[in-house]
C-alpha cells in the first residue's frame, strides 16, 4: 500500500524540524528520517495504529512518535495519507482543518 502525505502533513512535519534545529541540527536530522522511516512502516501494517480518540472514525488513526508527537493518518483501499503531525499537548479538534477528517469521494 501507497503511502502519502497531505500538503498539512508535509508543511508540519518541516516546520517541526526546523524548530528542533533552533537548538541541535543534529537531532533535527535524525527526527525528519526516523518519522519518515515510522510513516513507511504503516504501508505492511495500516491498523497498528489507534483510531483518533477525538473524531472515533475507523479510517483516521495515529501513531504516537517518540512520545511527543501524534502521527495521523487515513487508510483508504489502496492508500495511507499522512493527514498532520501534532504534538501530543496540541487539542487535534484545534489545528485540524474539518477538510481533513474528511474521506475524500
Amino acid at each position: 500500500m501507497k503511502v502519502s502525505w497531505s500538503s498539512e502533513a508535509r508543511r508540519k512535519h518541516r516546520e517541526i524540524r526546523e524548530y528542533i534545529a533552533t537548538d541541535n541540527r543534529r537531532a533535527a536530522r535524525e527526527w525528519a528520517i526516523e518519522t519518515l522511516t515510522a510513516t513507511k512502516k504503516l504501508s505492511d501494517l495500516p491498523y497498528i495504529g489507534r483510531v483518533v480518540p477525538e473524531f472515533k472514525r475507523e479510517e483516521l488513526r495515529e501513531i504516537i512518535y517518540s512520545r511527543h508527537y501524534r502521527i495521523v493518518y487515513r487508510v483508504r483501499e489502496d492508500e495511507i495519507e499522512i493527514v498532520t503531525i501534532a504534538h501530543t499537548a496540541q487539542r487535534l479538534e484545534a489545528i485540524m482543518s474539518p477538510e481533513s477528517t474528511e474521506e475524500k469521494s
